[in-house]
């Protein structure tokens, strides 16, 4: 145990990532969940020979189509390595609080705490202005979901930010950390190599 912790660190032990580089990974990973999302869809859109608007029924079986498929895309990073492309290039990585990898189990219950609960709870509170908004108003006060989203991962960064940790309550509760990982240095040989 204390190999693996040596391996995944240099010698000093590692910091906890700043929360603006999580920010900004949680930016571009968006980005980058975008081409997943499209090559996702596209997929779905051929094998099912569907097009937009989705039937009724298509419509749930393609919420829930993304939603395994970013779960695969997060548990294969988050249990390979600890990094997503996004975190790799803003430098931070994600471990056990011993600083070992995480399993599947664990990438899968970290997926469906953070982003399933902020969802759930965004869906929930989105529902609950609809039915107080006029029926004729309904479709417009959904488009605010997404803001009520941001608002919950803005309260996520307030925790993590105000908190003694600095690590995320989902986090926390799974024993777990986001880490800052510069990248690791090339072997002199290597980098001799690449000036010749």
């Amino acid at each position: 145990m204390q190999q693996i912790a040596s391996s995944s660190s240099s010698t000093a032990p590692t910091a906890s990532a700043p929360l603006w580089r999580c920010a900004c990974s949680i930016a571009y990973e968006c980005v980058l969940l975008f081409g997943v999302y499209w090559i996702a869809g596209y997929l779905y859109l051929t094998l099912t020979r569907q097009t937009f608007p989705l039937a009724s029924p298509h419509t749930h079986y393609f919420a829930a189509y993304i939603a395994v498929t970013f779960a695969i895309y997060f548990g294969y990073f988050w249990s390979h390595g600890g990094q997503t492309v996004a975190m790799k290039a803003w430098d931070v990585r994600l471990e056990t609080a011993d600083g070992r990898r995480l399993s599947w189990a664990r990438a899968m219950a970290r997926y469906a705490i953070s982003w399933g609960a902020a969802v759930l709870v965004a869906a929930i509170l989105t529902w609950g202005l609809q039915q107080l908004a006029d029926p004729a108003a309904r479709s417009v006060v959904a488009l605010l979901f997404p803001l009520v989203l941001g608002c919950i991962v803005t309260a996520a960064f307030l925790q993590a930010r105000l908190g003694r940790s600095g690590q995320f309550l989902h986090d926390q509760w799974l024993g777990l950390r986001l880490v800052s990982a510069p990248p690791k240095p090339k072997p002199a040989k290597a980098v001799a190599s690449e000036s010749n």
